[in-house]
C-alpha cells in the first residue's frame, strides 16, 4: 500500500512539473506574441506618420501652386469677362500656362507602399475625391488646349471681326468655348484649393505635434 502511495505521489509530482513547464512555455509564447504585436503596432504607427508627413508636404506645396493659379482669375479671366460683359470686344488670348501640373504618381506610390492598409478608408476617399477634381481640371485644360491649337492660334493675328459679331458685340459660336472656359475654370481651381486646405487641416489633426512642427520649421526656413 505504501508502494502505491509513493507511485501516486511521483505521478502527481510529474504532472505538476509538466503543468508548470507548459504554463511557462505558454507565458513565454504569449509574451512573445504581445511583443511582436507591439512592435508591429509601433512600426505601423511610424509608417503611418511618415505617410502623413509626405502628404502634408505634398498638399502644402499644392496649395501654394493653387494660390498662384488664382492669379489667372485676377489677371486673365476677370479682366476679359468684365470687358466682354461691358460690351467691349477683348481679343481672346492663349492661356499663360498649358497644364495644371497635378500628378497622382506620389499618391499612388504611397498606397502601393502600404498606405492603403494603414490609412483610414474615409481619409483615402477624401484624397481620391481631390484627385478626381484635379483630373477634371486637367481634362478642362486638355480640351481648351485642343481648341486653342485648332481654332485660336491659327487666327491669332486676325481682326476682331473673326471673333465677334461686330453688330451685336457677341462672340461668334466657334469661339464660345473660350468664354465658357473663362467662366468655369476659376471655379474649378477654387474647389481644388478648398479641398487641399481641408486635407491639410485633417492631416494636422492626425500628425504628431513634434513632426508637424519640424515640417513647418523646415518650410519657414526655405527662401
Amino acid at each position: 500500500m505504501l508502494r502505491n502511495q509513493t507511485i501516486k505521489s511521483t505521478i502527481w509530482r510529474r504532472i505538476g512539473w509538466l503543468s508548470a513547464e507548459c504554463l511557462v512555455v505558454f507565458i513565454g509564447v504569449y509574451m512573445a506574441f504581445l511583443l511582436e504585436g507591439y512592435r508591429t503596432s509601433q512600426q505601423n504607427e511610424q509608417n503611418e506618420q511618415q505617410i502623413y508627413s509626405a502628404l502634408y508636404t505634398l498638399f502644402d506645396n499644392m496649395t501654394a501652386d493653387l494660390e498662384n493659379a488664382n492669379s489667372f482669375q485676377r489677371e486673365f479671366a476677370e479682366p476679359f469677362l468684365e470687358a466682354y460683359e461691358n460690351g467691349e470686344m477683348p481679343r481672346p488670348r492663349p492661356l499663360p500656362f498649358a497644364a495644371s501640373g497635378f500628378s497622382t504618381d506620389s499618391w499612388s506610390a504611397m498606397l502601393q507602399a502600404g498606405g492603403i492598409n494603414l490609412l483610414d478608408v474615409r481619409f483615402i476617399l477624401r484624397i481620391e475625391e481631390f484627385y478626381a477634381g484635379a483630373r477634371y481640371v486637367d481634362k478642362q485644360l486638355g480640351n481648351y488646349n485642343t481648341l486653342s491649337n485648332q481654332i485660336l492660334l491659327p487666327n491669332a493675328d486676325a481682326d476682331l471681326e473673326m471673333y465677334y459679331d461686330t453688330e451685336t458685340g457677341m462672340i461668334r459660336p466657334q469661339f464660345a468655348w473660350y468664354i465658357e472656359f473663362m467662366r468655369t475654370f476659376p471655379n474649378s481651381i477654387d474647389n481644388l484649393n478648398e479641398g487641399a486646405g481641408e486635407i491639410l487641416n485633417a492631416l494636422e489633426g492626425k500628425m504628431d505635434d513634434e513632426q508637424l512642427q519640424d515640417i513647418q520649421v523646415d518650410e519657414s526656413a526655405q527662401p
